[in-house]
């Protein structure tokens, strides 16, 4: 096979691959939503204060 012929494969089986989701950035957004094919960004995250919390005294303190 010819150089060319074998760049014109390449080229071709690159098309039929799917583009790759943008990498999250993972220092954006306080929480993130993985949709099955990439992480979004929350923002603005409205959670409770841990001082809300009940029975979470072992976690809080890790």
């Amino acid at each position: 096979m010819s150089e060319s012929l074998l760049i014109r494969i390449a080229e071709a089986l690159e098309r039929l691959v799917p583009a790759q989701p943008e990498s999250a950035d993972w220092l954006a957004f306080p929480a993130y939503v993985w949709d099955g094919k990439a992480a979004r960004g929350i923002d603005p995250l409205e959670a409770p204060a841990l001082d809300l919390m009940q029975g979470i005294d072992k976690q809080k303190a890790a």
